[in-house]
């Protein structure tokens, strides 16, 4: 036997290794992009639930808005304007009032 043959042996040894390891991290690499995605997914869900809740929130809020304008001359319903608009934009006082995360009514 040549010795040649032995030469090609070891690199061959040599390269499954090398391939082999490669082969682990790519999957250890799957499995992490797996599990981000697992992830995002619940987050996703969580912000269209929250979302839904919102947009209920919303509709009830100018339902209440349209009543409020048939019955109330505008300059009297400006408060709650004002603590509609900053519950909105996330500030949480108006006047010292709290406003937000729960929006209270200034309209009665």
């Amino acid at each position: 036997m040549s010795p040649g043959w032995m030469f090609r042996l070891t690199i061959a040894q040599q390269e499954l290794v090398t391939y082999t390891e490669k082969m682990n991290r790519q999957t250890q690499q799957i499995s992490d992009y797996e599990y981000e995605i697992s992830l995002l997914r619940k987050q996703i869900e969580s912000l269209e639930t929250e979302r839904e809740k919102d947009k209920k929130k919303i509709a009830e809020l100018e339902e209440l808005l349209a009543k409020a304008r048939e019955v109330t001359p505008s300059y009297l319903f400006l408060p709650c304007i004002v603590s509609l608009a900053a519950w909105h934009s996330g500030r949480t006082s108006v006047s010292g009032r709290r406003t937000f995360p729960v929006l209270r009514s200034t309209c009665s």
